[in-house]
């Protein structure tokens, strides 16, 4: 049933991180106005942070082409600075999985100071989806800044040139480690660019490790500003604990708060499972829960998937959709691997695919009509899927040498 993971129309991701950072690596650090800090990590300035300058900067900072060109192999250096981007088998051991997750993101962040550069590499890595995947809607999550929605905006139109059934929403967020001023500054810049560019902004989310930062509840008063006026997609559950050394908050409330305050989605979800009276609560609002199974497991959450709570979210008739959540920094792109690592772990047959399918289109933040549409369009593909399954095992059994 391989061909099943290529049909699966909508995909959701974290941070835009949509693209092969190999691609970054080649596309980015090759140009001369790209630098690497070689000095000691001080103020969230790592050594092996590279970034893109106007001018040529100051202090601890080379030019990447010296330093690939002083390393005697450049293949080498290429490599070495792409695992510095991603989460390697090698990291796996670290207790802290999560800081090493951030530190993967802030090395090469700096590449996107040039909006130009950004753009290209969120293009590139739509333009695979859309090839490999056959995804025909996408939600991302990206910072409330308006030239990336006018880049985004310019996304859509070029990409429709060749994929006329192209959508594209995004969810705009805050860190949940900022302030609440901060936060309720993001929030209200949300609200008003969804009514500046309502066809592209969904919602908002606070992300970032759960048990590290701040709560819902903390910007509950400016949150609650909000209600009504602009949906909500939060981050909430995706925590062990409280079974975290790291946990900085004592009792983590943020799905009885993320149901509260009416969310249309709640990313990761794994520590409702823990209490049933709100599983139930979640089923009658229609919660979806964005199921990211590959990430729940790297970050060690769910170190076997066979024991992934989504499996009992399933079973209970809770909406679930499988997403990639970041890709890019886990060394693989497009949506396939999750689908596939969830059928495998969870044994899943075609009636239980075949709902995740209708879930992501169900619980998109697409409008009615659009849904209709985009359901018509991914009830063709299924059928299509079928019969060339349903011919492939019989041209199979054909060939197959009969039994004396």
């Amino acid at each position: 049933g391989w061909p099943v993971f290529r049909r699966s129309l909508v995909a959701g991701f974290r941070r835009s991180l949509t693209g092969d950072l190999r691609w970054l690596v080649k596309n980015g650090t090759y140009r001369p106005d790209c630098y690497m800090y070689i000095g000691e990590n001080k103020d969230n300035l790592e050594k092996g942070t590279v970034k893109i300058f106007e001018n040529a900067p100051t202090g601890s900072w080379e030019p990447v082409q010296l330093l690939r060109q002083k390393s005697g192999n450049g293949a080498l250096f290429d490599q070495q600075l792409y695992e510095s981007f991603v989460l390697t088998p090698k990291d796996l051991p670290l207790p802290n999985m999560w800081g090493k997750f951030r530190g993967c993101y802030h090395n090469y962040l700096g590449l996107f100071t040039d909006i130009k550069l950004y753009k290209a590499f969120i293009k590139n890595g739509l333009l695979e989806l859309l090839q490999e995947d056959t995804i025909q809607h996408i939600e991302l999550r990206d910072a409330p800044e308006e030239n990336l929605i006018v880049m985004y905006k310019e996304i859509i139109q070029e990409m429709r040139e060749q994929f006329s059934f192209f959508t594209l929403k995004i969810i705009c967020d805050a860190s949940r480690k900022e302030d609440r001023a901060r936060v309720r500054k993001l929030a209200q810049e949300t609200l008003r660019l969804k009514k500046k560019y309502p066809e592209i902004i969904a919602g908002f989310d606070l992300v970032g490790e759960e048990d590290a930062g701040h709560s819902i509840a903390y910007y509950l008063e400016d949150l609650l500003e909000l209600e009504g006026q602009l949906p909500f997609y939060f981050h909430a559950g995706e925590t062990n604990w409280p079974f975290n050394m790291y946990a900085k908050i004592i009792f983590n409330d943020n799905l009885y708060d993320a149901y509260l305050l009416n969310a249309k989605r709640v990313a990761h979800g794994l520590s409702l499972v823990k209490n049933p009276y709100l599983m139930n609560k979640f089923k009658d609002a229609k919660i979806a829960i964005e199921v990211c199974p590959i990430s729940n497991q790297v970050l060690g959450y769910v170190k076997d998937l066979r024991n992934h709570p989504a499996l009992t979210y399933l079973n209970a008739g809770l909406p679930v959709t499988i997403n990639p959540d970041d890709p890019a920094i886990f060394g693989y792109q497009g949506v396939t691997p999750d689908l596939w690592e969830a059928c495998v772990a969870w044994e899943l047959d075609l009636r239980a695919l075949k709902q995740l399918m209708i879930n992501s289109v169900t619980y998109s933040s697409l409008d009615s009509s659009q849904k209709e549409a985009l359901l018509k369009v991914w009830e063709h593909k299924w059928n299509e899927f079928i019969s060339e399954t349903v011919q492939s095992i019989k041209i199979t059994q054909a060939v197959l040498p009969k039994k004396e």
